[in-house]
């Protein structure tokens, strides 16, 4: 769900919270870029958990989140890819 706790009790952000996080400094560092991020799960209370979690959309920073079937968010967002000039992407 994007926060856990760990062996101390303490609560944790997991992965996707601290990826957006660093990618949201770096929109704001290069506001020339748009940065773009796909989140997907799909357990709907892991996503609407981890929607709690991640920092704001910004003017050049955008977080989509899902609850569905990896293939099919690829299938959605691949086209978006095709014939973009100078874009860099990061798939985890």
């Amino acid at each position: 769900s994007g926060i856990y706790t760990d062996s101390a009790g303490q609560l944790v952000k997991g992965t996707a919270i601290r990826v957006s996080e660093v990618l949201r400094e770096i929109a704001r560092t290069y506001t020339d870029k748009n940065i773009h991020i796909y989140l997907n799960d799909k357990d709907k209370a892991r996503v609407n958990e981890l929607e709690k979690h991640l920092p704001q959309d910004e003017r050049n920073f955008k977080i989509v989140a899902s609850c569905g079937d990896a293939n099919e968010l690829l299938r959605t967002i691949g086209p978006q890819l095709y014939g973009t000039d100078h874009l860099h992407y990061f798939l985890l």
